[in-house]
C-alpha cells in the first residue's frame, strides 16, 4: 500500500499519500479488521498542476476600434476552462474591468467598460482551476471616440477671384484622416455636391461644377472614422464670368 492509518471512533479516517506530479492519480482504499480484509473502494482521482497557463491571446473587439461605443466586447483564447480577467492597462496593471470563464475550446467574449474619448490598453491573464496564474497577454488598444471634429476651413478656390472656369477647384483645411462633403446650403444637409478625403496633413481638394454666369457658395462639413460629424462651415464663394458676357447697362 502507499499509507496507512485508522479509523477514529466515528469512521472517519484521514491519510496523507504521495501523487503524481503535474498529472493525476486514482486512489483506492481497503479496510483489515483482524484478518479480514473488505472490498476495494471505488477509485477517487487526485490531479496535482503547478504548470501556469499560457498568455491568453486577444483577437477582437466588438465593434472594432476606433469606436463612438464605451462598452466593447473583448473577443480572445485561453487555457480551456480557466478564469480570465481583462485589465484596462498594458501588463494587467489597474483595474479588472471584466472577469470570465474561457470555454470548452478556449475562447471567450467579455464586455468592457472603458474611459471616454481616450485610448484603452486591454492585456488579459488567465488563472486555471488550481489557481495558477499565468503571464500577462499582449496589448489590443481600443479608442472611444465621440467627440465631433472641428468645423472645415475653407481656404479657398482655384481659379481664384472671377473666372471663365466652369470646374473650379475647391481647398481647405479639416480633421486629419475624416472625409470632407461639400454643400451649397449653410446647414450642411441633404446629398452633397462632393466629396474629398482629408489628408494626414489635414488639407483637401475637390473639383465642383458651376453654371455660367454665376456665384457660387459652398459650405462643407467633415466626419471621422467613428461617424461624428463636424458642424457645418462658413461659406466660400465662386464667382464665374464668361467674356462674352455684356457689361451692365450696355443694349446692343
Amino acid at each position: 500500500p502507499l499509507a496507512s492509518g485508522s479509523s477514529d471512533g466515528s469512521g472517519d479516517w484521514s491519510i496523507a499519500v504521495n501523487g503524481t506530479t503535474n498529472g493525476t492519480r486514482t486512489f483506492y482504499a481497503k479496510t483489515i479488521d483482524g484478518a479480514d480484509f473488505s472490498d476495494c473502494s471505488t477509485g477517487f482521482g487526485y490531479t496535482h498542476d503547478a504548470i501556469n497557463p499560457s498568455a491568453p491571446t486577444l483577437d477582437s473587439t466588438t465593434p472594432v476600434s476606433p469606436s463612438d461605443n464605451s462598452q466593447p466586447i473583448v473577443t480572445g483564447t485561453a487555457e480551456v476552462d480557466s478564469t480570465v480577467k481583462i485589465y484596462g492597462q498594458a501588463g494587467c496593471a489597474g483595474s479588472v474591468l471584466a472577469s470570465g470563464t474561457a470555454d470548452g475550446n478556449g475562447d471567450f467574449n467579455l464586455q468592457v467598460t472603458v474611459s471616454l474619448n481616450i485610448i484603452t490598453q486591454l492585456s488579459a491573464q488567465a488563472t486555471d482551476a488550481a489557481t495558477n496564474t499565468g503571464t500577462c497577454s499582449s496589448t489590443l488598444n481600443y479608442t472611444h471616440d465621440n467627440t465631433s471634429p472641428l468645423a472645415p476651413q475653407p481656404k479657398g478656390t482655384n481659379p481664384c477671384g472671377a473666372s471663365s472656369d466652369t470646374t473650379p477647384e475647391v481647398y481647405g483645411t479639416a480633421e486629419a484622416g475624416s472625409t470632407l462633403k461639400v454643400f451649397t446650403n449653410a446647414t450642411c444637409s441633404g446629398g452633397p455636391l462632393n466629396t474629398a478625403e482629408v489628408d494626414g496633413a489635414g488639407d483637401w481638394s475637390a473639383e465642383m461644377t458651376v453654371t455660367q454666369n454665376s456665384t457660387t457658395t459652398w459650405y462643407m462639413s467633415s466626419a471621422d472614422g467613428v461617424g461624428n460629424v463636424s458642424p457645418c462651415s462658413a461659406g466660400i464663394s465662386y464667382i464665374n464670368r464668361t467674356c462674352d458676357q455684356a457689361p451692365p447697362g450696355y443694349e446692343k
